[in-house]
Formats: structure tokens, C-alpha cells, sequence
């Protein structure tokens, strides 16, 4: 009875997070709540311990952009500062239910959780994509599903992809099959059930997230060569310097003229990211010191050049959170910020177990591969799942009963 108490509640959120955005205020509190309950009802199994020794690293986080845009707004006034502290809130209180919500449900269910969590968002989509359904009926629904043309995604079609899309839902589906298909190739055993792998898959044809598909595929091949060859730990300990090498050459590329060119010259379709980066890159710079304009600068320039301007089209997400990182945290605040997550939380978790560190750092590289072209450094349901994938992938693989 709990455990479909938990769902629905979940999924009343992940709908409400999608669709009911003139509450957005109400239901991130709902969601504060929903969290601190499931923290104080916890069972006592649970690895609350383990978890508190993880909050510091995030507190690190949260710290460095509110301390950096204290002190943008101190030395380098932005006109656009009445907008992006707000906003700027608004995301680190995100990115902190994100935290919340995974601290509340492994110290609720512990190994359980992933299951949870799965059916949440599985029951969420039903709910979110029941109108396109009614649209295209069962055979039409089947038939969209494996329609991998162009047209797809072409123009005229956009109001039908949009029924299906269901942004950070979709990005997710992926990610949920991504951690069964490690989890049985080291294991040899399995985390969810055929009827629930193919919704995955399903879900994952319809919602067509090509960036988080592509995530997926680059991910396990990696975790793969690299079990074979023994290669895991060097993965940990040199990912870091690979991440700033290929992020910086992502923010080089993107600030050079070649891009436009390159986008151009191959008929690549971006939609629209090209005007995106090119009226950000405009007003920013790319070298050794640049400061950064600030957490949320981003998103409170588009929303003031939109109102203003439109050269945005009304779109506030940049799609490409490195670039976005790099421009808000500039060129060391962008670096201290991979050192946190790609070198101190997984040295953190080696302390405990190195198969756990090794789980959180490859799902680190399916996010990574995200940032590029899309904003999953913000959304708190994509990066719950990020934390307790891992988490619960350890706890299941080892059995380990954690007390409090």
C-alpha cells in the first residue's frame, strides 16, 4: 500500500512538473515536502550515514555558484540581476529537491528505490502522452514509434512530437535501461522485468531523445571495453582530465566561426541551437580569465532578450549545459566544478567501495554526453535518477545492509 502510495505521489509531480507550470512554486514545495517525509518515516536499513557523508559534496556545489554569483554581482553589476537572482534560486532550489527527493527514497526504500523511482516515471509518461494517444490510436501510436524517417521530426510535426517528447521523462528512459544492461553484464543478473524493459524501450521510440540514445549506447560500449580490459580504475582516475579536454573543445569550437560553417556546409539540423549559442558566445568570451557572468545569467538574458528582442523565440534553455557552465562559472569556477564531481565525489565513494565509484562515474559520462546538447544539469527528476541508479546499483550488487 505504501510503496503505491510513494508512485502515485511521484507521478502526480512528474506530471504536475510538465504541465501544470503556472504552479510550478506550489508543486516544488509539495515536493519538498513529499521529500522530508519519506526522510523522517525512513527505515532504519537505510544508508543515511553513507548519504551525509555524500551532502558535502554537493554542498560544495551549491556553494561555489551562490559564492560566485555574490561575487559577480558585487564587482561586475549585471542590468539583468533583478532577473537573475530569482532565477538563480529557482535552479539551485531545483538542483537541491533533485538531492532531496534520492536521499528521501534510498533512505525510505535503500536498494528499492531504483524500482520506485522506474514505475514513477513510467506511470507519469502514460499519463503525459494519453492525449497523443487518443490522437493517433494504438496502430498509430505503434507505427510513430518505429517511424525513424526525417519527417519525424520535421516541422510541420512539431505539435505531435511535443505530446510525446515529455522532456526530462523522456531523457530518462535511457538512463533506466542503461543501468539494467551494466547491471546484468556484471552481474548476470536483472534489475527489472521484460514487461517494464520493453516500456523502456518503447517509451525511449517515442520520446526519440536522440542525445540521451546516443548516451546510452556510448556509455555501456565504454563500461564494456573497459571491464574486458581491465581498465576501470584508470577510467577513474583520468575521466576528469578527459571531461575538461572534450568540454573545452566543445566551448572552442562553439565560439569559432567554423561552427556555423561546419552546421552549414553538412545541412545539419540543430533546431534553432545555432541561434542560441551564437547570441550567448556574442556576449561572452572564451579565454584563461574570464570570470563568468554569474548562475543563471543564461537563462535571465534569454527571458530579457526574448521580452526585448525575440531573438530567442521565447526559448530560455540554452541546450548545451557545458556551455552554459563555462559562461555563468567562467573558465575556473567551470574547472573546480568538474573537480567536485568528476574527481572528489568518485575518490569519496572509492573510500567505500571502488564498484561504486565506478557506477557513479559512468553515469556521469551519460550525463556529461547530455550536457551537450541539453539542459539535464537543472532538471531535479533527471538527476535524482543520477544519484540513485548508482547507489542502488552498489547496495543491490552486494547485498550490503547499511545501519544508521
Amino acid at each position: 500500500m505504501i510503496d503505491k502510495i510513494v508512485i502515485a505521489a511521484l507521478t502526480f509531480f512528474l506530471v504536475a512538473d510538465n504541465y501544470f507550470l503556472d504552479y510550478y512554486f506550489t508543486v516544488r514545495i509539495g515536493l519538498l515536502l513529499f521529500s522530508i517525509c519519506l526522510i523522517l518515516f525512513s527505515k532504519q536499513n537505510s544508508p543515511r550515514y553513507f548519504l551525509n557523508g555524500l551532502s558535502k559534496y554537493y554542498i560544495y556545489i551549491w556553494s561555489l555558484c551562490i559564492g560566485h554569483l555574490v561575487f559577480i554581482a558585487y564587482f561586475n553589476y549585471s542590468p539583468f540581476l533583478l532577473i537573475q537572482v530569482p532565477r538563480a534560486i529557482s535552479m539551485l532550489f531545483q538542483t537541491f529537491i533533485g538531492y532531496l527527493l534520492s536521499y528521501g527514497l534510498l533512505s525510505f526504500y535503500g536498494s528499492k528505490a531504483l524500482k520506485i523511482l522506474c514505475l514513477s516515471f513510467i506511470c507519469a509518461y502514460i499519463v503525459c502522452i494519453a492525449k497523443g494517444t487518443l490522437v493517433l490510436g494504438p496502430i498509430g501510436l505503434i507505427n510513430y514509434a518505429f517511424d525513424f524517417s526525417d519527417n519525424k521530426i520535421a516541422a510541420e510535426n512539431f505539435e505531435l512530437n511535443k505530446m510525446f517528447e515529455i522532456h526530462s521523462l523522456g531523457l530518462t528512459f535511457p538512463l533506466f535501461l542503461l543501468s539494467h544492461y551494466m547491471y546484468k553484464f556484471s552481474n548476470d543478473k536483472k534489475l527489472f522485468s521484460k514487461g517494464v524493459i520493453l516500456l523502456l524501450l518503447f517509451f525511449t521510440l517515442l520520446s526519440l531523445k536522440r542525445i540521451s540514445i546516443i548516451a546510452a549506447i556510448i556509455t555501456y560500449v565504454i563500461f564494456v571495453i573497459a571491464n574486458k580490459l581491465n581498465l576501470l580504475n584508470f577510467v577513474i582516475k583520468k575521466f576528469l582530465y578527459f571531461a575538461i579536454i572534450i568540454a573545452f573543445l566543445i566551448i572552442t569550437f562553439v565560439y569559432s566561426p567554423s561552427f556555423s560553417d561546419f552546421i552549414k556546409e553538412h545541412n545539419i539540423n540543430v533546431m534553432g541551437r545555432d541561434i542560441l549559442y551564437k547570441g550567448i558566445t556574442d556576449q561572452t568570451t572564451f579565454s584563461v580569465d574570464y570570470i563568468g557572468k554569474g548562475w543563471a545569467w543564461v537563462s535571465a538574458y534569454m527571458k530579457f532578450m526574448s521580452e526585448n528582442d525575440n531573438i530567442f523565440n521565447g526559448i530560455l534553455g540554452l541546450h548545451n549545459d557545458i556551455l552554459k557552465l563555462y559562461v555563468e562559472l567562467g573558465f575556473i569556477g567551470f574547472i573546480i566544478l568538474f573537480i567536485i564531481q568528476y574527481r572528489s565525489i568518485p575518490n569519496y565513494l572509492s573510500r567505500t567501495s571502488k564498484q561504486l565509484a565506478v557506477c557513479y562515474l559512468f553515469f556521469q559520462i551519460f550525463a556529461f554526453i547530455t550536457y551537450v546538447t541539453d539542459n539535464t544539469f537543472q532538471y531535479w527528476d533527471f538527476q535524482t535518477v543520477l544519484i540513485v541508479i548508482p547507489l542502488c546499483y552498489y547496495y543491490k550488487s552486494t547485498s550490503v545492509k547499511i545501519k544508521k
